[in-house]
């Protein structure tokens, strides 16, 4: 994103027209009386490794490189065990879609930038199959946050999901996930218990047969859960933390606790809430002061676990 001061460019750097690494020199050092500054305003660089390999990169071309670039390193890794963490560019804003996916959508440009990932995904599946790895491979497809709502129609939307990005509200924090493994995860599931990415690794670890790091962790191995989800999870809560607040939220069987609301990094408002999610999807509904006993058990769980961590949200 953008272009720092002290970005380092490689030998074979490619420069879009109008582009120089003489004029992007001068803009890093700040002598704007040598170029035009409005060149550069919203411009993005491409990087590999630490340096950069493309300025501005050409924002409608990433899925397909990202995907192409990741089937490369399939290819190299396949005769021995690999791991690919792939984070397309899309959805996040700017927002731009390749010519084969532009305007063909019915969810304008960000429904464009969603059917082009869904493509490539099933294009990168293909590719794990037609090479024999598919039944000897993990895919995790997931999120890291909800909708970025203030960008309107760039942003995305979690209804019936309360809110998004930057809020602790489910619309937030749930986000879609789809697990596959072929002959070894339950197929055709959808599972209704509480998971978290934090999950990921304890879970990945355990199928690897590698010990977890001798540091608490906070994620639980959800193996058996993935290979029957009839099993439960043994977990007692799941946490929110955030900036502003080391422990901001809490949820517990069908119980969600925000003691400091659903925005936790504003100071204007930080009113208590309690819902039940079982009952309220969409978190309307602020049962914290008809239910005092399950706020008291609640708080009393957070400090308990910052006690354990050593936390002082103070």
């Amino acid at each position: 994103m953008g272009l720092g001061e002290s970005h380092k460019f490689s030998d074979t750097a490619f420069f879009q027209p109008g582009y120089t690494l003489e004029k992007v020199k001068a803009y890093q050092e700040g002598r704007f009386d040598e170029i035009d500054e409005e060149l550069f305003e919203g411009k993005d660089s491409l990087f590999e490794g630490d340096k950069v390999v493309e300025f501005p990169c050409e924002l409608s071309t990433l899925t397909k490189r990202y995907f192409d670039r990741s089937i490369k390193f399939i290819n190299e890794s396949k005769n021995n065990p690999f791991f690919l963490y792939l984070t397309p560019a899309m959805p996040h804003v700017p927002l731009a879609a390749s010519e084969q996916f532009l305007g063909k959508s019915k969810g304008g440009l960000y429904g464009d930038t969603i059917e082009e990932i869904d493509w490539n995904v099933g294009r990168l599946i293909k590719h794990l199959k037609d090479n024999g790895l598919l039944e000897n491979t993990m895919v995790i497809f997931t999120s890291d946050n909800g909708p970025w709502l203030r960008y309107g129609e760039h942003g995305g939307r979690a209804e019936p999901l309360r809110e998004g990005k930057s809020s602790v509200y489910e619309g937030g924090v749930r986000v879609p996930c789809v697990m596959y493994w072929k002959g070894k995860w339950d197929t055709g599931k959808i599972s209704n218990t509480p998971l978290s990415t934090i999950d990921l690794l304890p879970t990945i670890a355990h199928y690897a047969g590698v010990p977890l790091p001798r540091v608490p962790v906070d994620g639980v191995n959800i193996a058996a859960h993935l290979e029957n989800t009839e099993v439960d999870v043994e977990r007692k809560y799941i946490l929110f933390n955030s900036e502003g607040h080391d422990i901001c939220g809490i949820r517990m069987g069908d119980w969600k606790y925000l003691p400091y609301g659903g925005f936790p990094d504003r100071e204007d408002d930080n009113t208590p809430e309690l819902f039940n999610l079982k009952e309220d999807i969409s978190e309307t509904k602020n049962l914290y002061s008809q239910h005092p006993e399950i706020v008291k058990k609640l708080t009393a769980e957070i400090e308990n676990y910052k006690k354990q961590v050593n936390i002082d949200n103070d």
